[in-house]
């Protein structure tokens, strides 16, 4: 794994095969929906060109996290699918915030994962 860098501080994770080809291009931050995402000065999403994601398709990021930019964070799918994806991970951020009461180092690393994603 390694690091782009980004504007405004951001860094994003690409595999190291990919880093070869990313790096020769300027990527800025793009934030919105409460996710950042790289954008390249070319116009195109860091995670679309990684994927080669044709127009009518959208690419998920696994882990909520839009600059984790890795392959096996990344999943080619359907809108449908993308917002079912998000459904999920927000009913997973509610079971965190339910089990709260207990201490920190209780939590999961995945519950961690999740209430750290959804307390940006």
């Amino acid at each position: 794994m390694k690091e782009i860098e980004l504007t405004q501080g951001y860094v994003t994770q690409v595999d190291d095969e990919d880093y070869a080809v990313l790096s020769q291009f300027s990527w800025s931050v793009s934030c919105r929906w409460n996710t950042c995402y790289a954008r390249g000065s070319h116009g195109k999403l860091m995670h679309r060109m990684i994927m080669q994601a044709s127009d009518n398709m959208e690419v998920d990021h696994r882990d909520g996290d839009g600059l984790n930019n890795q392959r096996h964070n990344l999943k080619v799918c359907t809108h449908a699918e993308n917002v079912r994806n998000r459904r999920e991970l927000r009913q997973q951020l509610d079971n965190v915030m339910m089990t709260n009461f207990a201490p920190l180092q209780e939590l999961s690393g995945e519950q961690k994962l999740l209430k750290a994603i959804f307390e940006l």
